[in-house]
């Protein structure tokens, strides 16, 4: 079992799926079918949400592993080049011992206050599902919000398995070897051709899936394909707020976020209501060369607060965290006193997800890290930023000195792994912050 999740509410979670027009992205196609790579008809969401706690304790538990789990072995097996009977045994070890500490399928908890949730869409970076970053949703949720976990299919999570023409079957994660490109497109607007549409895909299944979900608050479930699996659709007419959204998402899915928030939607969607973002570890490598010049000269976004929380590993990735910081530091300015661009030192790129605390090795250090990427993102959702950075004062720092910087093998952020290193923020370079 993952670690329980402590908050204010017990968590229930759902997995709906939402059909919608097909739709055909880009110019990919597959060498062995010359078929077209990115054809949906069809989205999925895993929903976390505020739950009463059900009599039945049988309810308490769900699978971390989506079910047919040969369908993972084969995902995980073609992502990283290895074959599929070696990952047979680990994933159905695994599906035994892991479940997340979630109730299922119950019905959305009425707010006490008589006020409306709100509500949180998460997108997952490479390799991740709709249950990789369980730990975050989960937390968030018990908190008092929605949390939508978008399953992107749009071939960077492992496996999924959804309808192209009425026919369901697996699909897997896609490796660009096995695609076919138009030449055209390797430009330098498009340096990741296959990123770029990949981006595409995502912000139409992240604005399908909303665009349903308003008609599930609006009290319309036919809007679900599986609509006859879950029995408590009463439960969420009007309780969530759908005027304003939050938007979080790690890695690809942080490249998702900034796409989204500096592209006008594609044609026939209206504008996602964007109040605030969490962007975990965002990779910026799928955009142009002066993505980040041209966003801050068109002052794109910059009135949407947003907060940054970077691993230690991207943080000393150089020319990347450059990038980072050429977008960040005018838009933490701009965006008000509640934005922020922090590094958690000691942390991995895959910190952020649950693959750390599903291993007994370094597991507190791990839940440490969550406990810190939960209190921030909280203290930023609540607008009391400011005041967190200076109550954890004693192992804050604005400075930053790395050990071995020439070394990619041994360069490391001299600080001990507690430490939160404050790039930009509304905090006065003066403010009672240590200086390592």
């Amino acid at each position: 079992m993952l670690p329980r999740i402590n908050g204010t509410y017990h968590v229930a979670t759902s997995f709906w799926s939402i059909p919608f027009a097909k739709r055909v992205f880009g110019t990919a196609k597959f060498k062995s079918s010359q078929l077209p790579v990115f054809a949906l008809e069809e989205a999925g969401v895993q929903v976390f949400y505020p739950c009463e706690k059900p009599q039945s304790r049988r309810a308490f538990g769900v699978e971390w592993l989506h079910r047919p789990l040969t369908q993972w072995a084969a995902g995980y097996a073609t992502f990283l080049g290895y074959s599929r009977w070696i990952f047979y045994p680990i994933v159905f070890l695994l599906s035994a011992i892991i479940k997340m500490p979630l109730f299922r399928d119950t019905p959305l908890k009425a707010h006490p206050d008589g006020a409306e949730w709100p509500l949180v869409i998460f997108s997952h970076g490479l390799a991740g599902t709709r249950t990789t970053y369980s730990q975050i949703c989960s937390r968030i949720a018990a908190q008092g919000y929605v949390v939508l976990a978008i399953e992107h299919r749009d071939g960077t999570g492992p496996s999924s398995i959804y309808p192209i023409d009425g026919k369901r079957r697996p699909h897997y994660y896609l490796n660009v070897q096995n695609l076919d490109w138009d030449e055209k497109l390797k430009n330098p607007e498009t340096p990741m051709p296959l990123r770029t549409q990949q981006l595409d895909v995502r912000y139409v299944e992240i604005l399908e899936v909303f665009k349903a979900f308003k008609e599930i608050v609006s009290g319309n479930d036919s809007v679900v394909g599986n609509s006859k699996d879950y029995p408590y659709w009463a439960s969420w007419k009007d309780q969530v707020t759908v005027s304003s959204i939050i938007f979080t998402g790690h890695s690809f899915g942080g490249c998702t976020g900034f796409h989204i928030l500096t592209h006008s939607p594609p044609k026939g969607y209206d504008c996602l209501p964007i109040s605030k973002a969490i962007i975990h570890d965002p990779w910026m490598e799928p955009f142009p060369a002066d993505f980040e010049q041209r966003v801050v000269r068109e002052n794109q976004a910059f009135s949407i607060p947003v907060i940054v929380i970077n691993s230690e590993e991207f943080t000393l990735w150089k020319s990347h965290f450059v990038r980072q910081d050429t977008l960040l530091k005018p838009w933490v300015s701009r965006a008000g006193e509640n934005a922020a661009f922090v590094t958690l030192v000691g942390s991995r790129h895959m910190a952020f997800s649950d693959f750390p605390l599903i291993t007994p090795l370094n597991k507190q250090r791990a839940i440490a890290y969550h406990d810190d990427i939960h209190e921030l993102s909280m203290a930023f959702l609540e607008g009391r930023i400011p005041a967190y950075l200076k109550s954890i004062h004693k192992r804050a720092t604005m400075t930053m000195f790395v050990e071995n910087p020439d070394d990619k093998k041994r360069k490391k952020i001299k600080a001990s792994p507690e430490t939160i290193i404050i790039h930009h923020s509304s905090l006065p370079n003066n403010a009672a912050v240590s200086k390592l």
